[in-house]
């Protein structure tokens, strides 16, 4: 019996010469590097903030220790959703860190103060509603 063939992973394989698992892995390990990154404290501490990273995603160690150094060919789809799921929550925890912070440097530096202007220009939206450096931050 022939097994039949994913379109989707042999529309991109031929277009681009590399296989949907290569695609979900490299996504996988973006998210966990970038993860253990933050939750480093010290150079020293990769391990342990391998293994902070793990528990807050519901992995394994080991899955972490391996994107992170030695990539498998394919990854279970529970684990890839779990880690987008925290990655994302995470970027999410992050935006609302700098958001707070930001609110509380524009109200002591003021609305003018030059990097209060370049910070609303660089992260548009995201700060007080408005893109222009003139706009009042709310």
């Amino acid at each position: 019996m022939r097994r039949k063939r994913n379109l989707l992973s042999d529309q991109i394989s031929e277009r681009k010469g590399i296989a949907v698992n290569d695609i979900v892995v490299h996504e996988a390990r973006d998210w966990a590097m970038k993860m253990v990154r933050w939750d480093a404290r010290a150079s020293g501490d990769l391990s342990g903030a391998m293994a902070r990273v793990a528990r807050r995603c519901g992995v394994t160690r080991s899955l972490i220790w391996a994107l992170h150094y030695r990539p498998p060919k394919d990854i279970w789809t529970s684990a890839y959703f779990k880690l987008h799921e925290a990655y994302r929550a995470e970027c999410e925890r992050q935006a609302k860190l700098f958001d707070h912070e930001f609110k509380i440097a524009a109200a002591k530096a003021g609305p003018g103060a030059p990097f209060v202007r370049a910070a609303v220009v660089v992260a548009g939206e995201g700060l007080g509603g408005s893109a222009a450096p003139d706009a009042p931050l709310g």
